[in-house]
């Protein structure tokens, strides 16, 4: 998780409050992850929105996670259990070979 927030605040460009605040809130939400980022970003700006996180800190967000959707799970909690899984599945429905 505290790689997300440093590539938050150093990539997209937020604060560490709300940096915290978003891998959070990610963090909670792990499991829908892949259907979240895989596509339509809707649900996952619902999701930011409902934290209670500024519409400007939303779209850098959803920016840095289109940019980086194969990522962020191994951002949250490293390799293994479902979150290496939400990285397997964001990466085969993004058309990613894992690792790249």
């Amino acid at each position: 998780m505290e790689e997300l927030i440093k590539q938050l605040r150093e990539k997209a460009g937020i604060d560490q409050a709300n940096a915290e605040k978003v891998s959070a809130t990610l963090e909670k939400k792990a499991a829908e992850l892949p259907n979240l980022i895989g596509g339509n970003t809707q649900g996952l700006v619902q999701m930011l929105q409902k934290a209670g996180i500024d519409e400007g800190i939303i779209q850098k967000v959803v920016t840095f996670i289109k940019q980086n959707a194969d990522k962020i799970p191994a951002m949250l909690a490293g390799e293994g259990g479902i979150l290496n899984k939400a990285k397997e599945m964001v990466g085969g429905m993004l058309g990613r070979k894992q690792g790249q």
